[in-house]
């Protein structure tokens, strides 16, 4: 079931971009959110390409939920990347990334 409403919000999320809906970091948010619960990182390019063309910032927000993603499926070098490349690097976003990183670890070992 879970899988199937997975792909529905995907269906949902298409269809409003064709009918002109414009989205925002919020709804961009929650969708890698939703790809990194169902560990499904490999849409994360094409939300990446979506937010571009609709020139939607890349948050450090949604760079740690990113990176956090990839951590859950044990992509540690994806992950590090990710981290490298939050532009504002500020301590909170450190803590945070810390923070999700150790969640990933235990929730995977």
């Amino acid at each position: 079931a879970n899988q199937r409403q997975f792909d529905d919000a995907w269906r949902v999320f298409d269809e409003i971009l064709v009918k002109g809906y414009h989205p925002d970091d919020v709804l961009f948010t929650s969708l890698i959110t939703a790809c990194a619960t169902r560990q499904r990182m490999n849409d994360i390019p094409k939300i990446l390409d979506t937010m571009k063309r609709y020139d939607i910032k890349i948050t450090p927000l949604i760079q740690n939920t990113i990176a956090g993603g990839y951590a859950s499926v044990g992509d540690i070098a994806k992950c590090k990347e990710i981290i490298d490349s939050i532009y504002e690097k500020k301590q909170t976003v450190y803590q945070k990334t810390i923070q999700t990183l150790l969640r990933a670890y235990v929730a995977n070992n």
